[in-house]
């Protein structure tokens, strides 16, 4: 008996060990607490990695920008939709500064920005001009969550730079019609001022 639980105390650490390599081996088939435990194990394991793998689809298929950022600002991770979005090779930018992407003359700000999540609102959003390779600007949006246990922030990147231009046009678009508008409008007022005034 003792030698059979030792072998079955052994086979459990197996387990354990490979299940972090997701390469445990089946279980006994028994009954007992232990044989309990094992698939116990071994169906803990299962499920993170179908979650590992649903998280890494994810990652690998998303439209937007995924990015893992440390607490020194240097890029951990980057997503492939960095290189069709941006036009940056995503492997050439880890170990890299988030500084060298975003616009020079906002990084304070940007910082700023960062920062604010580090608080008790670990999630936070902000808009920000950043450069392709070709020195082209665009606006993004940025979505960010800072992790207190990683001491990293993990960030999801949106483009918006064509919502960004429309919203200025239509700005300036109606700041024009104020103007134009704004003499017709004062002398009809005149008009009506005048048509009450006895003559």
């Amino acid at each position: 008996f003792t030698r059979e639980f030792t072998n079955r105390i052994k086979a459990l650490h197996s387990h354990l060990d490979k299940s972090a390599s997701l390469k445990a081996d089946p279980s006994d088939g028994g009954t007992d607490e232990i044989s309990d435990l094992d698939r116990s194990i071994q169906t803990m394991w299962q499920e993170l990695a179908l979650a590992a793998e649903q998280e890494q689809a994810l990652f690998d298929n998303s439209s937007d920008v995924i990015c893992v950022i440390d607490s020194s600002f240097k890029i951990e991770r980057m997503n492939p939709a960095a290189k069709q979005m941006w036009g940056y090779d995503p492997s050439a930018l880890i170990g890299t500064s988030v500084e060298d992407l975003i616009s020079k003359e906002q990084w304070t700000h940007a910082v700023q920005a960062f920062r604010s999540g580090q608080g008790k609102i670990p999630s936070v959003t902000f808009e920000f001009d950043m450069e392709r390779p070709s020195g082209v600007k665009f606006r993004a949006l940025w979505s960010t969550f800072w992790s207190h246990h990683r001491q990293c922030w993990f960030c999801v990147i949106h483009d918006i730079s064509e919502q960004f231009h429309l919203e200025k046009l239509r700005e300036a678009f109606l700041n024009l019609m104020a103007g134009d508008l704004q003499f017709p409008l004062q002398r009809i007022q005149t008009l009506f001022e005048n048509l009450r005034t006895p003559a």
